[in-house]
């Protein structure tokens, strides 16, 4: 330097958490020191990496993140920054101190429905490092519905009664039954109908066979499906059939009266007689 001013030297290379000593020197002729000073270099923070949530329901979520490393500490505290704006993570669980590596997770509720939420893994000790943000989204509020009592049972049809009770947050919903001879196994549909409001639905089965136990739920579908109770209706027993025939024999004070039972249906037997009286019907 031929006039007087500042210098400047980078180090590079150094090792993490040593304190190094230093002094300006100037040479020539002969050689001059400037006071002896110090620093110390930064510790290897720790690594740790947010991991994707996961159990998000309408209202509650579970938070993952893992510590990588510890770098140059014996322990760090690990939690979660969280809220509903990128950037703007103004919530935090509470922290609790990991000694070595692995990971963690907190749970969150209390949520509102069918909101996204912005979430990373933070470390602290002497510095505070995070991971990357993650976002999750909770559940819309499903509807509600209820299956309610088969009427109308005959020997071979029924009708299937259900209620949408509420659309949660949706605006609309496809209801329809599943039903089936087996209980926890409907296979059969009936033909879905969107309903943007709430009330009451019904759907006629037909074909059924006699004497035989039928099991059916509500149904609704969107986006996720929703089911009512199951609940069961048994259809009629075919009943016997049979014939009146023209009286004979007939006198002043007596007749002969005939019938005759063509079929039992679905008995083994039938209890048969005639009604009689002085008024039709």
């Amino acid at each position: 330097m031929t006039s007087t001013g500042l210098f400047s030297d980078n180090l590079s290379g150094l090792s993490a958490g040593t304190t190094y000593y230093f002094r300006a020197k100037a040479t020539g002729s002969l050689t001059v020191y400037g006071d002896e000073l110090n620093f110390t270099t930064g510790l290897t923070p720790p690594a740790l990496t947010t991991s994707a949530a996961d159990n998000i329901t309408t209202d509650s979520a579970v938070l993952h993140g893992s510590l990588d490393s510890l770098g140059d500490y014996a322990s760090a505290n690990v939690s979660f920054e969280w809220g509903a704006t990128s950037g703007n993570l103004t919530q935090q669980t509470a922290p609790r101190a990991m000694t070595s590596t692995g990971v963690f997770s907190d749970s969150l509720s209390g949520l509102p429905a069918g909101t996204t939420y912005y979430f990373r893994a933070r470390a602290t000790g002497s510095l505070t490092v995070y991971g990357d943000e993650l976002s999750f989204t909770t559940e819309l509020t499903p509807p509600a519905l209820t299956t309610s009592a088969a009427d109308n049972i005959t020997t071979d049809s029924a009708v299937l009664h259900g209620s949408l009770d509420s659309l949660g947050d949706y605006t609309s919903a496809n209801v329809s039954f599943e039903w089936g001879a087996t209980s926890g196994n409907l296979t059969q549909q009936t033909a879905p109908r969107a309903m943007t409001s709430t009330g009451a639905f019904s759907d006629s089965l037909s074909g059924l066979s006699a004497g035989t136990t039928y099991y059916f739920r509500a149904r609704a579908t969107g986006s996720l499906t929703v089911y009512g109770d199951e609940l069961s209706f048994t259809t009629g027993l075919t009943p016997p059939a049979l014939t009146t025939s023209a009286a004979d024999n007939i006198t002043t004070d007596s007749a002969a009266l005939h019938g005759s039972l063509d079929s039992l249906g679905d008995y083994t037997s039938a209890n048969v007689s005639f009604e009689w009286g002085a008024t039709s019907g």
